[in-house]
């Protein structure tokens, strides 16, 4: 290291750029934005693990939802066409007066009309269940909302009257099972291994695990919260609204599902159902005019596809 002689003194000419590198570190630390740190992911937690499978679990249900929704508008387009072409063929079939003739009474012109007016009323009657449902459906979710929230509050209230951890953590093993959530969240590193599920969306199992909630809670001696809103009367009347507007929304459920029964079964049955009836009747103007006659031409294009049943 070469050395020099300043007033008297050796001095080393590495000295400077020494000095000059500590101050440029010392003005970029003063310089950097610890604050942009808080925009960094945090590491990956039980809970944050927990709150992902959640949401996940949430969007499935709704890419469902979306899906029936998108099957349901289908099948509701292709039965208003097979409405629309039973009108059509009636139309022309009275146009044509005596001339349509069958010695067949399913294909008269009199019992097409009768099979329109019921397949308009059965149709009619799965929309009317299928608004009832909706409605049920809403209202349940609206009760059932909210329930997990009020359920930590009761928890932190035992913890704070002093339960024991056993009882706490149970009753916090409820709550996961209200929540839909695992106790010991998946490893995406290990996808084969065996996971035991906890998970418990249904809204049956919801008032059921809700109901043993409560009856653990109303096992604690004391247990005397000051807010009305987890008073266990309180809790308990919640309960039961839950098990109301849960039965309210199965019947609808139900009803709903025997509406579409009946309407499928009356445009789907072999031989008898509307669809094979017009679906034939067209043969009557083929037979009656011949295949190549402007008369046929004018319903053999008419199409009465059966409802799809999934």
């Amino acid at each position: 290291m070469r050395k020099t002689i300043k007033n008297g003194a050796k001095v080393s000419k590495t000295a400077p750029l020494a000095e000059t590198i500590k101050q440029v570190l010392t003005e970029e630390a003063q310089s950097h934005d610890f604050a942009s740190e808080e925009g960094k992911p945090e590491p990956t937690t039980e809970a944050s693990v927990q709150e992902e499978q959640t949401s996940t679990n949430a969007h499935i249900i709704t890419m469902r939802e979306e899906e029936d929704e998108k099957v349901r508008k289908r099948v509701s387009t292709s039965i208003t066409n097979v409405l629309t072409h039973c009108g059509d063929f009636i139309a022309h079939a009275t146009t044509l007066g005596g001339k349509y003739i069958t010695n067949k009474p399913l294909y008269q012109l009199a019992n097409l009309k009768v099979m329109e007016t019921e397949a308009y009323a059965l149709v009619a009657a799965v929309d009317v269940a299928f608004v009832n449902w909706k409605y049920a459906v809403a209202v349940r979710k609206d009760e059932f909302e909210g329930l997990q929230a009020v359920c930590a509050l009761v928890i932190a209230e035992v913890t704070m009257d002093g339960a024991s951890e056993v009882t706490v953590e149970q009753l916090r093993t409820i709550m996961r099972l209200l929540r839909g959530e695992r106790k010991t969240p998946k490893d995406p590193k290990k996808p084969d291994t065996n996971y035991r599920s906890v998970s418990q969306m249904d809204f049956d199992m919801i008032v059921s695990n809700f109901a043993t909630f409560l009856t653990m809670v109303g096992a604690d001696e004391n247990y005397d919260p000051a807010t009305e809103t987890i008073k266990l009367v309180t809790l308990q009347a919640k309960l039961e609204v839950l098990r109301s507007v849960n039965t309210n929304a199965l019947v609808a459920e139900a009803e709903l599902d025997a509406a579409r029964a009946a309407r499928n079964e009356f445009f789907n049955t072999a031989v008898t159902g509307l669809c094979d009836v017009f679906n034939k009747a067209k043969n009557v103007v083929l037979i009656n005019f011949g295949r190549k006659s402007e008369q046929y031409a004018k319903v053999k294009g008419l199409v009465f596809r059966k409802i799809s049943v999934r």
